[in-house]
Parts: C-alpha cells; structure tokens; sequence
C-alpha cells in the first residue's frame, strides 16, 4: 500500500457535487495559475479540490499549502511520501473523491472557461448514458508564447469508441477537459491495480475500460488550455527515460489486453513497432542520427508503420537534410507568423489616426 499524508479543514463541502482532481508534481511555475482556473468556476454546487502531490520538491508544496491555507473550503492536499507515479497518485486521488463527478486540470493547464464545471455536470445530469464528457481547448506553446484553437474531429464515439482509443490515434481530447461519473470509474477502472503496477499514464487506459462498458460524449465549447512543452511525462528529455516510459506503457498495453479480451487483441510486435517509432521521433528531436538510425530500421522491418522519416533515417545525409529543412521550414513559419503580427499591429495604430 502506497502511504501519504493528506491535509484538509473541516471547512470542506460534505457533498460536493464535483470533485476536480489536480495531479502535481514539481509545477510550481504553473500550478498557481491551474489552481486560480479552478477557484475561479462560476457553478450553482459546490465543489472540492483535491491535490495529489507527487513527492514535488520545493517550493511547490510550500506554494500548495499556501493555497490550502487561503481556500480551506475548497482544497485539500494529499501528500505522496514517495514518488510513485502519476496513474497511482491519480488513483488515490479518485478514491478520495467525494463528488458525484469528478474533473481533473493537470498541473500545468489551466480553465479559462469559468462555466466548464457547470456545462459539464449539467450535461452529466441530463444523460445518464454518459460516463464522461470531454470538451475542445487550446493549445499554447512554452517556448513561443503562440496558441491555437485544439478542435477534435467529428467522428461520432459511440459502440466502436474503443477500437479507435486502442487501435489508433485519432482520440486526441486532452485530459484536462474530461469529467467523469464517479460511479462509472470506481466500477469499471480498477484503481488498486493503477496502484499496485504504478503504470506511467492513466487517461488512456480509463478510457479504454469505460468506452468498453459506457458511453462517452463530446461537447464543442473551448473550455481548456494545455501547454504544450518539449519535454514532459510523455516526452522526457533523455533516451534512457523515454525507453524506461516506454516499458511501463507497454506493461499497461498488455494490461488492458487482459482486462478486455473481447476488444484489444495483444500484438507485441505491432506494440514494438510503435515503440520504435516513438523513439526515432526523440531521435530526430535530440538530432540524434544513431538513436533514430536504429529505431528507422527496425520499423522498416516490422513493416507495421509507413513513416517517410524512417527512410531519412537511414544515412546520414538524409537525416541531416531532414533535420536542418525542418528548421528552416519552422524559422519561415515563425517570421511570417511575427511579420503578420507586426502588419496587423500597425494597421491598428494606423487606425488611431
């Protein structure tokens, strides 16, 4: 059993109607503003913050504690004493949770539509069917500052839901905009289990359990905004991290093959393919020519992917012509998003005159 130490005031709603769960780890940069996002949601209910802090090393949990002093009847700390994960810490967090719903804002997104919990639980409560809700958002970037509008395309998740979260890529709501039924999730997702094996993500796996068993819904407001940044959980910064992220993903593939037979069909090599390509895309992005050069071939030889780069991949020259007119495609791009932006600045001034 994982041990933690929660903190919490007897100021908190004795039945919220939504829980919103805030994963952390060393986010101090951000976790502020992801925390305001959530304070600030304008809803007829009540609602309670729960915070599952990873082992963060400071000053993140001095700044969490700073806000659980400040809003003590809206959150409350749960404090790993170990790093153990962030499907585990997402799992004791939903067994602390006391809503009938529950959300979730990972700690470096934020909401900026002050509605988003009432759309949601609305929606929630007016089609029992559905077992999650899930919305568009906006994508801004770390290093650019730029952002864009995220819309997911418009396939109708219904029965077949599950073939297109397992089989392809095609799902791409971000987390932070799902809300789920609580009952839902402590039926069909076995959270002791995300605990026991401390899988590397959770989003996918619960998806895949509850389009298995439920329905899940699609609402067309802009509700979220996701920072994208070159590296994180799902794209760490060294080689040796990405391949140990890689084994645990791939424990989880195997785990949800077993949970759901009748759906997931366990193909290793199709698995190890994907692998590959996962780590060719880190090569190029390291400008690594070895690391992608290896994984190039091997996809090559499954022949399960047809990816244009692996064929760049497999001299030298290529892979440098590749990499440097990638650069020069993105340096063009920037100067006519930055020219464009001067243009429209000064028609504006010019406007005043």
């Amino acid at each position: 059993m994982n041990d933690f130490r929660e903190i919490k005031s007897t100021e908190l709603p004795e039945n919220p109607l939504v829980s919103i769960i805030v994963c952390s780890h060393n986010r101090a940069e951000y976790i502020g503003q992801t925390l305001d996002s959530i304070l600030a949601q304008q809803c007829n209910f009540d609602f309670e913050i729960v915070v599952g802090d990873d082992c963060s090393e400071e000053p993140t949990r001095t700044l969490l504690k700073q806000y659980q002093q400040n809003f003590p009847q809206k959150i409350r700390l749960v404090f790993q004493n170990e790093n153990i994960g962030l499907a585990a810490n997402w799992a004791v967090c939903v067994k602390l949770c006391k809503g009938k719903y529950i959300a979730q804002c990972d700690d470096d997104d934020f909401w900026h539509a002050t509605n988003k919990l009432q759309i949601q639980a609305d929606y929630l409560d007016q089609n029992p069917d559905c077992s999650t809700v899930y919305t568009n958002s906006l994508i801004v970037s770390t290093l650019t500052g730029n952002t864009a509008k995220y819309i997911i395309d418009d396939i109708k998740y219904t029965d077949k839901l599950i073939n297109i979260i397992f089989y392809t890529q095609k799902f791409k709501a971000h987390a932070s905009t799902f809300m789920y039924r609580t009952d839902d999730l402590l039926k069909y997702v076995p959270l002791d289990d995300y605990i026991k094996y401390r899988f590397t993500l959770q989003d996918w796996g619960t998806l895949c359990l509850l389009s298995a068993h439920t329905r899940l819904h699609y609402l067309p407001q802009i509700t979220t905004t996701y920072r994208f940044d070159n590296y994180g959980i799902t794209r760490p910064q060294s080689y040796e991290k990405l391949l140990v992220r890689m084994k645990k993903e791939k424990e989880l593939y195997s785990f949800i093959c077993e949970k759901l037979p009748e759906h997931c069909k366990y193909n290793e090599k199709r698995y190890d393919a994907y692998i590959d390509k996962v780590c060719m895309s880190f090569g190029y992005r390291a400008n690594n020519y070895e690391i992608a050069h290896h994984h190039a071939k091997e996809i090559l030889k499954s022949r399960y992917f047809i990816d244009k780069k692996a064929f760049f991949a497999l001299t030298k020259w290529s892979f440098r012509l590749f990499v440097e007119t990638k650069k020069i495609k993105y340096t063009l791009k920037a100067a006519y998003i930055l020219s464009f932006y001067n243009i429209k600045k000064y028609c504006n001034f010019a406007e005043k005159f």
